[in-house]
């Protein structure tokens, strides 16, 4: 299957009777043991007039080392993330944020969930600017057996697979020559974006939830950007999402993926599978995407852009 190399490049206008959920996050190593988190998140509603009002920034601020939180901060603080420090920012991570969020009901859909629910998954990629960096060095090691429990986690990590094979050889990860991707997507009326340090990584979404004739259609996107030593910007993951809800009972009538950049030839095939949540509540996928879609009928990175759809119900309502 060719691997996709066609980042996009613009945000679609906004419509009438919709809520857009724009969100952000940049990762930067200051060593090699040690990970810098910025970003923010903003919802922004568009009247049946076509006039738009922009909503209030939440903002983030995260440092680990040896990837132990050891700083996290809101802006505006509006609930004590403090329980969260001294745990991992990878392993347990979104599950303890998820219990975190559950104590109060008002807090399910609203933006903090998404900025906390997506720290693990982003980190973990942001590993990626690491290891090239290790590898210029000269200091980078071979993926050693510990990777060898991966194979078929995902689409992308199956048995027969490029990452797999370059595994068992005992070799480095393979470099990418990643699609160019632009610093700033035409009509990104978003969080403003700070400058991405060269060797830095970012975690760029966007939802948008279009009330229409007792349906909710959803037009998402999602991408993984990395800025090599040179200055250019490459996506490594970069999906879109199609859906069509029901505003009564929060069923998905219709659901479609599309790749636009991944890293390996296996890694598309996860988007085929997408259409298995036809017929599940939007707001179940939280908790269903992963049953549903498992090893190499996935992709780790595409499930976590379904979980965040779980959103849609509170985002149709701000409409």
């Amino acid at each position: 299957m060719p691997r996709p190399v066609s980042p996009r490049t613009d945000f679609p206008p906004r419509t009438a009777c919709s809520a857009r959920r724009v969100s952000y996050f940049d990762f930067t190593w200051p060593s090699s043991t040690e990970v810098l988190v910025s970003g923010a998140v903003r919802d922004d509603t568009t009247d049946a007039d076509g006039v738009t009002t922009m909503g209030e920034p939440l903002e983030i601020a995260v440092h680990a080392e040896d990837l132990v939180v050891t700083r996290l901060e809101l802006e505006p603080p509006i609930v004590d993330v403090d329980t969260l420090i001294g745990d991992s920012l990878v392993i347990g991570f979104r599950s303890r944020a998820r219990a975190l969020i559950s104590r109060d009901p008002e807090l399910e859909g609203t933006p903090v969930g998404l900025l906390l629910e997506d720290l693990p998954a982003g980190t973990f990629v942001s590993h990626y600017a690491l290891e090239l960096r290790m590898q210029r060095a000269g200091k980078s090691r071979p993926l050693g057996r510990a990777a060898w429990t991966q194979a078929d986690l995902c689409s992308g990590w199956r048995t027969d697979g490029m990452m797999m094979l370059a595994v068992r050889a005992g070799q480095r990860l393979p470099y990418l020559d990643l699609p160019p991707a632009p610093f700033q997507l035409a009509g990104d009326d978003g969080p403003a974006l700070p400058p991405l340090p060269s060797e830095g990584m970012r975690r760029h979404r966007r939802i948008d939830v279009i009330q229409r004739d007792g349906e909710w259609v959803v037009d998402a996107w999602f991408r993984d950007s990395y800025v090599d030593s040179t200055g250019l910007k490459g996506s490594l993951h970069e999906y879109t999402i199609d859906a069509t809800i029901g505003t009564g009972d929060h069923v998905i009538r219709a659901i479609n993926a599309v790749a636009h950049a991944l890293p390996w030839h296996e890694c598309p095939a996860a988007v085929g599978f997408v259409g298995m949540l036809t017929g599940e509540r939007i707001d179940a996928l939280r908790t269903q995407t992963s049953k549903t879609l498992r090893g190499i009928e996935s992709c780790t990175h595409l499930n976590n852009m379904l979980r965040s759809l779980a959103d849609v119900p509170y985002l149709g309502a701000l409409v």
